[in-house]
């Protein structure tokens, strides 16, 4: 049994040494990133806990389909919610969203969890490291970093080690102004939830799926620059923004006409998110009244599925996947006819493939490529022929 035991243990930290590997874009561990834990002071506001219970109630009380894995992720972590927003317990549904890493409310969409806080403050440094190399690689997307090579490690050591200093020697600070000039604003990574992990920058504590929302708008931003740019005013919609912090920075870029399809339980998370962010009248809730175009709106799958608005671009990142079969059918066929385009950054090592589901559906792909960032991930832009 003790040997049993050793072996296994081997195993797994063989697994993880190299699933560190596989998950960077560069060898990491001379990248020379900050850890930084958001000190913020939440959001105290009876007021918008009100709005957002009062938002929950209107969804009823139905679960997502049996075949998601959301089913099980909610019925396992996200009861505590659940049950305080149905009870109508203002103070207790207050407390769990201004201390998520107190709970397990993010869990599936964000790593700011009881589940993972340990690990994450045991290995800081990696998961800063990762973050780091993110944001290098989405320089690399831009342009504005020359892209790594790993090839001259072995034909030009002295040129590898000359290229690496020059990415070693740069901090998150430096990252972003890089970013900034070649975007032409000034970013900002708000610190909302208290506890949560990150990069440390003067724009503020940088977690890993900031760095991916970011990702996610400036490619939308390409998108729509490249297919789009015969409308001025373009409307975005995204199924399943975990946090919404895609939105928060699509805001920051420019792209101010933007809806977001969700669950009830994660709806909750993001509207709390961009209430603190963006203010409370720039965000309307599910069952509230829309009142200008430039409001970040939220909605829940059956609004979503139930009306005819149109949107020139429909999104999806590390969220179609995790659809059940028979969801993802009512996706795409509400894509088909609701939709100029569709583009999706997503895995396929699930059931529901999103280029399996569209490509019996008689649009374009436009183009199929790596994503930049997140190593496994596949981006894809569909167009109507």
């Amino acid at each position: 049994m003790k040997l049993f035991q050793r072996k296994q243990s081997r195993l797994e930290k063989s697994i993880t040494s190299q699933l560190s590997a596989w998950l960077s874009n560069r060898p990491c561990n001379f990248l020379g990133s900050n850890p930084a834990i958001s000190e913020c002071e939440a959001l105290d506001s009876e007021e918008v806990v009100g709005r957002l219970m009062r938002s929950y109630s209107s969804a009823g009380t139905k679960r997502p389909e049996s075949d998601s894995m959301w089913n099980f992720i909610g019925s396992k972590h996200h009861e505590p919610l659940h049950d305080s927003l149905i009870s109508g317990d203002v103070q207790r549904v207050k407390e769990i969203l201004r201390n998520p890493r107190q709970s397990n409310i993010m869990y599936g969409f964000d790593t700011t969890c009881q589940e993972f806080d340990s690990r994450q403050r045991k290995s800081m440094q990696n998961m800063c490291d990762h973050i780091q190399d993110y944001l290098i690689s989405l320089c690399e997307s831009l342009g504005v970093i020359t892209r790594f090579n790993p090839e001259t490690l072995a034909a030009d050591p002295l040129g590898y080690l000359k290229k690496r200093s020059a990415c070693d020697c740069l901090n998150a600070d430096d990252i972003i102004d890089l970013l900034e000039k070649e975007l032409g604003v000034e970013l900002s990574f708000k610190e909302v939830f208290p506890g949560e992990i990150g990069l440390k920058s003067s724009k503020g504590t940088i977690p890993h799926r900031a760095v991916m929302a970011l990702y996610l708008a400036i490619r939308l931003q390409n998108v729509i620059d490249c297919f789009l740019s015969d409308k001025k005013d373009v409307s975005v919609c995204e199924l399943g923004a975990g946090t919404g912090r895609s939105a928060y920075f699509a805001k920051q870029l420019g792209i101010t006409n933007y809806s977001i399809v969700d669950i009830p339980i994660t709806s909750i998370i993001s509207g709390f998110f961009l209430v603190a962010s963006c203010g409370a009248d720039g965000v309307v809730l599910p069952g509230e009244s829309v009142s200008r175009a430039d409001q970040i709106k939220l909605m829940h799958p059956e609004g979503f599925l139930g009306a005819n608005e149109k949107y020139d671009v429909i999104v999806s990142m590390d969220s179609f996947t995790e659809f059940g079969c028979k969801t993802a059918e009512s996706y795409v066929q509400k894509i088909l006819g609701n939709s100029r385009s569709f583009f999706s950054i997503n895995h396929e090592m699930n059931e529901v493939v999103v280029g399996e589901q569209m490509a019996s559906c008689g649009w374009k792909k436009m183009f199929r490529s790596p994503c930049w960032i997140r190593r496994g991930y596949v981006e894809e832009l569909w167009v109507r022929s």
